[in-house]
């Protein structure tokens, strides 16, 4: 009988949005593109994602989303910025918060009738 064969394949991590990809470059580290406009307000105006960093940990990646949702056409001061970011936290939050979650089966039992 012939021995099974064992192909390696590396699997990688991609997570898109609208505004963003993040790419799993080894472990838990991941590459961050985000969507940018090139030769704004020309004729050859178009958006693509733009990689602005290397092996960033999966929380930094969501920091660094954040904080290219925050307007920077204006000044802010520390609070105003502060709060400028909890609010493009939020929005991602609600990202989070749209994907579909698996559902839970209910128990019969009459001790866990009250739990999912």
């Amino acid at each position: 009988m012939e021995k099974p064969r064992i192909i390696k394949t590396k699997m990688i991590i991609v997570i898109r949005d609208r505004n963003f990809e993040m790419v799993q470059t080894s472990g838990p580290f991941f590459d961050l593109s985000v969507l940018s406009k090139i030769n704004e307000g020309t004729e050859k105006e178009r958006e693509e994602m733009k990689l602005i960093a290397h092996g960033l940990p999966f929380d930094a990646c969501l920091k660094e989303v954040a904080h290219w949702h925050i307007d920077k056409t204006k000044a802010y001061n520390i609070l105003g910025y502060v709060t400028a970011y909890q609010k493009a936290v939020e929005e991602i939050s609600t990202l989070i918060g749209e994907e579909e979650k698996p559902k839970r089966s209910r128990s019969t039992s009459k001790e866990d009738s009250d739990e999912y």
